[in-house]
């Protein structure tokens, strides 16, 4: 089950994206691109230089709450105050906290909700070279952002979560197909139930653009 506001008839598959670019400052030589979001700068954990003046793009900066929960939450959610400390900047009251810096992924990428006007630390920005797919860390400090870049992309789902949900829509090809639309959060919750209750209701969390099949509808 869907929350209906969040889905609407699907026209295409096809879907654009506003990716984030930044630039390496000019104040260094290079920066390194790390493979954790850790001080540590032995050759374990650098993959590579940037020089001044190159581009990357990145979504997600890797933060730390006052419980010393991690996760990662999105860059236009968050508000530089100064030095590494970020204001949690949600619209809708809250923010997710991912484990992955992905777009989106399941339940299992969910580690809860960051809250709206929540100061966090976050050094470390997860992002790619232009063109490239395998990303790393770059303190944030050595960036500055540049301008917003369309990018068209497909749906990314987890294979192992989804494949009941793709058979599901190979065999009803002829159903109503709806697109995942949540302008407030990056997807909806696929239930069990037609239920506000996620505790032990949800199946696995389906990203905005995805397209989902059905003809009926739960109603009081």
């Amino acid at each position: 089950f869907f929350d209906l506001d969040l889905c609407a008839p699907f026209l295409g598959r096809r879907r654009e994206l506003m990716v984030q670019e930044w630039i390496v400052k000019s104040s260094v030589k290079s920066v390194q691109l790390r493979k954790q979001p850790q001080p540590d700068s032995s050759e374990q954990n650098v993959l590579g230089m940037l020089k001044a003046g190159e581009s990357v793009q990145g979504e997600f900066l890797f933060i730390r709450r006052a419980s010393r929960e991690a996760g990662f939450l999105r860059v236009q959610q968050l508000e530089p105050q100064g030095g590494s400390k970020w204001l949690v900047s949600a619209s809708t009251g809250s923010a997710v906290l991912r484990k992955h810096p992905t777009e989106a992924e399941a339940q299992g990428n969910s580690l809860g909700y960051a809250m709206d006007g929540e100061l966090v630390d976050a050094e470390f920005l997860f992002c790619t070279r232009l063109g490239e797919k395998k990303g790393g860390y770059v303190k944030v400090k050595h960036l500055k952002r540049a301008k917003e870049r369309k990018m068209r992309v497909e749906p990314t789902l987890d294979p192992d979560e989804f494949a009941r949900l793709a058979k599901a829509l190979r065999s009803k090809e002829s159903g109503q197909r709806w697109a995942v639309l949540d302008s407030g959060h990056d997807g909806a919750w696929l239930r069990q139930r037609p239920s506000s209750d996620r505790s032990s209701n949800v199946i696995c969390l389906v990203p905005n653009g995805a397209v989902v099949s059905g003809d009926w509808l739960h109603f009081r």
